[in-house]
């Protein structure tokens, strides 16, 4: 018999968390915590930590926790965004399934348990779990303790990009855990140096599935805070939600003709009165805000051209409000109504 050491089966990991870090000193324990405590991990998992560079207290957090969990790696890499972090990781990944986590979010209590299970007793290509935000630090991961899948609906890969396309399901990239295969077999990649890159994936990793299972149950905590990408208005960040919304146009054109001709409109529409507000955020002339404009003009007679008709009704109100000069007060309003409802949640 040989002295080395047994060659690991190719699918003896399970899964592959892949966590982006950079400078989330103030969160990462805290995610880490959620996803180990209650868990029952074993050795068929790996937590990949990829610190991206981060010039906080991140690295040392990352390296503490490799050093007591035999299951966690650790990896520094040269900043190069949250794209290219989770590129990173899916090169280094061994895992038959794919979940990425953001470094300052959080799992609930015993949301891995589930997680594994279903993945030991189900052979998919993509499974779909649901989301909660919260706004503060409170102790939210710990108040489920269900172990049981409440439920599990089978979608195809047009159903699902319809629920996208119709904004019932939204498509951060975290909500799926999908097969290291389907990324591998057709080149998908996050694309890097452009933010809202969930945006510009996700539906090619549906499209690209053929076994898909959706979870009625919240798994993932999605912490809303000031200063994340989501909660900064750039012009660069309206830019890329132009881009993506480009891309998808004309890959869904192609690959979903009756989905894109259905229901892109109303997604379109949503992303673009989005991208209006942000770019009054951000300080944009009117030419650049024409543009916008344009754009909606071109999806709403899309929409009214669609077979069924499909626009949603907030969506519809918007683009009426865009163009008699009233969407940017209102939101105004709404967005302050907002912040102070938040506050007292505190």
């Amino acid at each position: 018999m040989s002295d080395k050491p047994a060659m690991k089966q190719k699918h003896s990991i399970l899964l592959s968390i892949i966590i982006p870090v950079y400078n989330v000193e103030d969160y990462l324990q805290e995610c880490l915590d959620s996803i180990l405590l209650k868990s029952g991990l074993t050795n068929n998992v790996e937590v990949l930590l990829i610190n991206d560079g981060s010039n906080d207290n991140s690295k040392a957090i990352c390296e503490k926790y490799a050093t007591e969990y035999g299951i966690i790696h650790t990896y520094t890499k040269k900043n190069g965004g949250l794209s290219d972090a989770r590129n990173y990781g899916l090169h280094l990944a061994t895992g038959k399934y794919i979940f990425f986590i953001d470094s300052d979010d959080c799992v609930v209590s015993h949301g891995m348990q589930v997680l594994l299970q279903f993945l030991k007793e189900n052979d998919v290509d993509l499974l779909h779990i649901k989301y909660r935000s919260f706004f503060n630090n409170k102790d939210v991961y710990g108040k489920n303790s269900n172990l049981q899948v409440l439920h599990a609906g089978h979608m195809t890969s047009e159903s699902m990009l319809t629920e996208i396309l119709k904004r019932d399901v939204e498509n951060y990239a975290w909500s799926f855990i999908v097969k290291k295969t389907v990324f591998k077999e057709n080149s998908i990649l996050f694309p890097v140096g452009r933010n809202y890159e969930d945006m510009a994936t996700t539906y090619k990793i549906i499209h690209f599935s053929q076994k898909i299972v959706s979870l009625d149950q919240i798994i993932y905590l999605y912490r809303n805070r000031k200063g994340s990408i989501a909660n900064t208005a750039t012009l660069e960040n309206v830019q890329d939600i132009l881009v993506n919304l480009h891309e998808m146009d004309a890959f869904l054109r192609v690959h979903s003709s009756f989905v894109y001709q259905t229901f892109f409109a109303n997604f379109a529409i949503s992303f673009l009165l989005f991208a209006f507000y942000e770019s009054y955020k951000a300080g944009a002339d009117k030419d650049y805000k024409y543009k916008i404009k344009e754009n909606l003009k071109k999806y709403y007679h899309m929409y009214k051209k669609s077979p069924v008709n499909f626009l949603n009704k907030k969506f519809r109100l918007g683009y009426f409000l865009v163009n008699c000069g009233l969407f940017i007060p209102l939101q105004n309003i709404r967005v302050n109504i907002r912040r102070f409802g938040q506050r007292t949640d505190l």
